[in-house]
């Protein structure tokens, strides 16, 4: 299953919930400008979110039940 999230330019991304590793909240400082989360998946790549650390694990759940 897909989760979508979007990007600090309000673009969307779709990710495979398999394909996420961990979810971190994002610095203050990092806030400020919209990003609320980090995702890194498993390619060891990070991903800069806006959505927040329990809404992505609220899709996670939702995409493995």
């Amino acid at each position: 299953m897909l989760i979508r999230l979007t990007d600090i330019n309000g673009r969307a991304i779709l990710l495979a919930h398999s394909a996420i590793a961990s979810v971190t909240e994002a610095v203050v400082l990092r806030a400020g400008h919209g990003v609320h989360a980090n995702v890194q998946k498993f390619d060891g790549k990070w991903v800069e979110v806006r959505e927040t650390p329990d809404y992505i694990a609220t899709e996670l759940e939702r995409a493995t039940c």
